[in-house]
């Protein structure tokens, strides 16, 4: 039998509870901490690098009766991963400079001595026989997969609200346009051979695969890839096709998926099942953790017109910064975008 042994240090992911979650809090409520000064040095370890890093063993030969140590790959201070996480949640970091020798002496009087350990204690691992034996490299860095936690514990709060949002303006919506969603499923069965809808394999949050509608716009032949990637588009659109494209009114049957739940009113544009750079870009960057929507930041800012890298880099924007307000004005840009057919290539 082989057996590959692989011993982490701490390891965070989205969600992360006890002590790192503790922190978390502290920073955003800009509480100040006395951790100004603490030099010692710690090794992380994310879930995204630790799982690349099993499925790494399981598949490479030398891996086999080996002991590895895993980290993301940059030790840091007790007082830098505070500015990191501060930095993540968009606050600033109130640390005061306080001795290391004074706060573990009244740590030890509190009987706290565990938790000074924890805290001004280095605990460093050397990843380099993963980077040289196996040629594995981190998945996502520090910075980044602090990004991610920092997203996740910041829209834990106002998940349910988004939620809400998005079935009482959809059903609203649904009420309105009933009727001429009615007559465009008429109109597309009229005038092509095929089903009214077409049902695409998107990419879901947490990189799930689901089913996601559309009123038909292109001919039953066409390859299941991205539009921009046919040699002629035009070629393959149906007769009403272009005209729901450019208005933006072949989305509408994803509203339904928004009740569901597999979509959001706004959220980064769910990927194709085989868009796998840009799948590949946006888990990196921790956008997969995010619910996708029917508009986006990307969407306003550009839609069919960005190329793959841009548009992740307004996901990310999104992610860093979505909120209530923001999601307002991108339903509003949207609104202008649509009346206007800005950003659509096809």
């Amino acid at each position: 039998m082989e057996v590959v042994i692989i011993r982490p240090p701490l390891v965070y992911v989205p969600g992360v509870k006890a002590n790192f979650r503790l922190l978390m809090k502290w920073v955003k409520r800009g509480v100040p901490l006395p951790l100004g000064a603490v030099h010692n040095k710690r090794s992380f370890v994310a879930l995204d690098n630790l799982v690349s890093f099993i499925i790494h063993c399981m598949d490479h030969p030398k891996a086999a009766n080996e002991v590895f140590l895993i980290s993301d790959g940059e030790n840091v201070s007790t007082t830098e991963l505070l500015q990191k996480m501060a930095r993540a949640l968009g606050k600033r970091s109130f640390l005061l400079p306080v001795p290391v020798g004074l706060m573990t002496f009244v740590a030890g009087l509190l009987g706290r001595k565990d938790v000074a350990n924890r805290l001004f204690g280095s605990l460093q691992v050397d990843s380099s026989k993963a980077l040289d034996l196996l040629g594995w490299k981190p998945v996502v860095s520090l910075d980044d997969a602090l990004a991610a936690t920092a997203s996740v514990y910041l829209s834990e709060k106002g998940k349910y609200m988004k939620r809400w949002f998005d079935v009482t303006i959809t059903l609203i919506v649904l009420l309105v346009l009933l009727a001429p969603m009615l007559l465009i499923a008429v109109w597309v069965k009229l005038t092509s051979k095929g089903p009214v809808f077409y049902w695409s394999d998107r990419v879901g949050r947490h990189n799930h695969i689901f089913k996601m509608p559309k009123f038909r716009t292109m001919r039953i032949n066409t390859p299941a890839v991205a539009t921009h990637l046919l040699d002629d588009p035009d070629h393959f659109l149906t007769p009403v096709g272009k005209f729901l494209r450019k208005s933006s009114l072949d989305e509408l049957p994803q509203l339904f998926s928004i009740l569901r739940g597999n979509m959001s009113i706004v959220g980064p544009r769910p990927a194709l099942f085989n868009q796998d750079d840009l799948i590949e870009l946006r888990t990196q960057k921790g956008i997969h953790l995010l619910t996708p929507g029917l508009t986006g930041w990307a969407q306003v800012n550009g839609r069919d017109e960005l190329p793959i890298p841009v548009k992740v880099e307004y996901d990310r924007y999104y992610l860093e910064h979505h909120s209530f307000w923001l999601d307002l004005k991108i339903i509003v840009q949207t609104f202008f975008n649509v009346v206007h057919r800005e950003g659509v290539a096809h």
